[in-house]
């Protein structure tokens, strides 16, 4: 399906995990340093972050499945591509060839 979905959806969410991503090894990165932990206080800390972390990923599912977490045409426009690719009709026509891939006319 990500194939399929438009450019300017693919690039927003690439670019929104990558911020994240980065975001975090920012705050991951200055907490040791602004922060003295003792021995058994740094694993204590560790656990907090990933069960922290576990709960946004479970509701970041749960809002992708009701559909919340998407707008009202980005859902549509997902919902219609994944009953064509059930239904066997995402035949791959109109699609850009990938960079130094061969077309049939090529072979």
């Amino acid at each position: 399906l990500q194939r399929d979905a438009p450019d300017a959806n693919r690039g927003r969410a690439f670019a929104t995990f990558e911020v994240r991503f980065q975001l975090a090894w920012v705050v991951a990165g200055l907490a040791p340093v602004v922060i003295s932990f003792s021995g058994t206080m740094g694993p204590l800390v560790v656990a907090v972050f990933a069960g922290a972390t576990l709960a946004n990923f479970v509701q970041g599912q749960r809002r992708v499945r009701s559909g919340s977490g998407l707008g009202p045409s980005n859902l549509m426009r997902l919902r219609q591509i994944s009953t064509r690719v059930r239904s066997g009709r995402a035949t791959g026509q109109g699609r850009r060839p990938r960079p130094g891939s061969a077309t049939p006319q090529d072979r």
